[in-house]
């Protein structure tokens, strides 16, 4: 459900080029929140910027504070943990708040490349 959202929200908007990355980027952070963020309802945010070429994707859910969230980097091997490396890839910024209720996990998407520093 949160992939065809995203994608049907990009496509309203004209971004269609950012949907295969957002989708991506959504279904981890929601696959993440279903997995650790505890009972309870999930919102997905999209949120185009209306000056810069960003898309800013979130998920919220019910979360318990479990310490501060990070790309795991496993091994060639391993079958799981690899969801906040692939947002970390694709994302130019990406972080998280816990307020005490709730968990949300956040991404910054260029919608066109970024220059060099």
């Amino acid at each position: 459900m949160a992939r065809e959202f995203t994608a049907e929200r990009l496509a309203h908007w004209g971004l269609e080029k950012a949907t295969d990355d957002a989708q991506l980027i959504v279904s981890e952070l929601t696959t993440n929140a279903v997995r650790h963020g505890g009972d309870g309802p999930l919102t997905v945010c999209l949120s185009a910027h209306p000056l810069l070429p960003l898309l800013l994707l979130s998920v919220t859910d019910r979360g318990r504070a479990a310490g501060p969230l990070r790309a795991l980097h496993p091994d060639d091997g391993a079958e799981a943990g690899r969801g906040l490396e692939l947002v970390e890839a694709l994302a130019a910024l990406w972080s998280w708040t816990h307020t005490g209720r709730t968990t949300t996990v956040w991404a910054v998407l260029p919608l066109s490349p970024l220059p060099a520093l």
